[in-house]
């Protein structure tokens, strides 16, 4: 973060700077850009590997759909470059939806995925 155009990177297109490193990186002196700390708190509680392919899975107990749950999962998406077709929301609703940012799936079927 003591390299001016890195730091100035980092405060002013955080997701920008971090997408540029897809398999990790230490920030040393990262108290010169504490915003990214917010941007690195990315969480999806449900990973699964097949073979060469990663599942993402956010699991939400509401009945009722908000494009903000799949907020996490695009946010992994980009940081682990998996393809959204890969990103599933399960939750309590008995709807199913196929997003651009990932699939909606009820909880009874999560055998699908």
């Amino acid at each position: 973060m003591e390299h001016p155009p890195t730091r100035a990177l980092a405060l002013n297109e955080p997701d920008q700077f971090l997408c540029q490193y897809k398999k990790g990186l230490i920030i040393d002196e990262v108290q010169l850009a504490p915003e990214l700390f917010s941007y690195l708190q990315v969480e999806v509680e449900l990973l699964i590997q097949e073979k060469r392919k990663l599942k993402a899975n956010e699991i939400k107990s509401s009945k009722t759909y908000n494009p903000n749950f799949l907020k996490e999962l695009i946010n992994f998406s980009q940081l682990a470059d998996i393809n959204k077709r890969e990103c599933f929301l399960i939750y309590a609703e008995s709807n199913e939806l196929k997003t651009s940012n990932g699939e909606l799936v009820n909880w009874t079927h999560i055998s699908k995925i």
